[in-house]
């Protein structure tokens, strides 16, 4: 049986490695693509705003369809949502048919990378859920890490037609082997629910809600999207103002996930010590500095505050992933990393739109520098959270 779960998180680890080096490859240089097509940068907000959009309205009913019909089919409809709009993405010509592209990688984000939290869940043991729990996310952040590398040298030296046209063929991999190799119903122990109706998943979410360790993940969520909107959407322009070439914002991308990638299985181990809680909240803090500074920087200064960053990221993601695998019950837990990813999701939605407004109206140092203020707000929300429980 253990060795039959290894074999399984190998296969899934593949999966989602080679569906976040694709997605990594697209999120790095859209806003560049977007530029190229003379977007503005209030519309390169809107883009991630409207894929964030369809997470929030789609995650919480994605993850409750899993708990419902199982994890795999929830999988496979984001992979081939992501194959659309990616191929897609080699034929456009105007900047607005970017929108409905954007809407679809927010689609397979919600069915892919959340629910692949709940798919290891479900079938790791007690002991083992912090660690499996890990492992997934780190092929998930060096798939994430290689992406923008790869992005960036393809765009560099054979353009975004055919960066496209690379991601494209991972995902369809991807596909391939998600169709041959993960269970059909994503579980062991248990199987899926017999009802489906909108009582028992406002049931669902409400008890998610109601518990502090998720509650604290969905606000730490919450407010690292913002900062990781602000990076993906904002800081390649601000390099490509510095006039560092698409290879150089590559690596800086790579290098940030890349430590992203790498500190998610000590976290993982380290939660058992280590509150979750207090790690989110030292992550959002360390993550206000660095967005401060971040219009300061030349390019070594950048790839290190980055790296930092990417720690930071990865620190509050697996934490607060953990704490909902580790809190929520199996039957509500589709819906509740649902729910966590529509919580990123509107943090990913407000943060672009009022922050591309910002970038419009006064200058690209003040995106970072009303980024870091929100962290703050952030951090103290936590504590206000934890101050409140204690006096319940």
């Amino acid at each position: 049986m253990k060795k039959s779960r290894g074999i399984d998180l190998v296969f899934f680890g593949a999966v989602v490695f080679l569906a976040d080096t694709a997605w990594g490859m697209i999120i790095s240089t859209l806003s560049l693509y977007a530029t190229s097509l003379r977007a503005s940068v209030a519309l390169i907000g809107i883009l991630v705003s409207v894929r964030s959009i369809l997470s929030i309205i789609a995650g919480p009913l994605v993850g409750f369809w899993s708990d419902n019909v199982g994890r795999k089919p929830v999988i496979i409809v984001g992979l081939v949502s992501f194959l659309v709009a990616s191929i897609s993405l080699v034929v456009v010509f105007d900047p607005l048919q970017l929108v409905p592209l954007s809407m679809l990688c927010g689609l397979g984000i919600c069915a892919v990378f959340p629910i692949g939290f709940a798919y290891i869940a479900d079938f790791a043991g007690s002991p083992r859920k912090g660690g499996a729990v890990g492992a997934y996310a780190t092929f998930m952040g060096i798939g994430f890490a290689v992406g923008p590398l790869i992005g960036g040298f393809t765009s560099g030296n054979w353009g975004y037609t055919f960066t496209y046209i690379v991601s494209s063929v991972l995902i369809l991999i991807s596909l391939g082997i998600a169709w041959k190799t993960l269970r059909k119903k994503g579980k062991s122990e248990f199987q899926p629910n017999t009802s489906s109706g909108l009582r028992d998943l406002f049931k669902n979410l409400w008890s998610a809600i109601k518990k502090k360790a998720t509650m604290t993940a969905f606000v730490g969520l919450f407010f690292y999207g913002i900062c990781f909107s602000t990076i993906f959407s904002f800081l390649p322009i601000q390099a490509d103002k510095m006039g560092l070439s698409l290879l150089l914002i590559g690596y800086l991308f790579t290098a940030r996930n890349l430590f992203s990638a790498l500190v998610r299985v000590p976290v993982g181990i380290v939660t058992r010590k280590i509150s979750g809680n207090v790690l989110i909240f030292a992550t959002m803090v360390i993550a206000s500095a660095i967005l401060f500074v971040v219009p300061l920087c030349n390019f070594y200064a950048l790839l290190g505050i980055l790296s930092l960053e990417g720690i930071c990221h990865g620190t509050c993601f697996i934490s607060a992933n953990i704490l909902i695998a580790e809190n929520a019950e199996h039957y509500e837990r589709g819906a509740a990393v649902g729910l966590s990813n529509a919580a990123d999701a509107v943090g990913e939605t407000i943060g672009p739109f009022i922050l591309g407004i910002v970038g419009q109206l006064f200058a690209l140092a003040a995106i970072f520098r009303a980024a870091s203020v929100l962290m703050i707000v952030g951090a103290l929300l936590l504590l206000s959270i934890r101050r409140f429980n204690k006096n319940r």
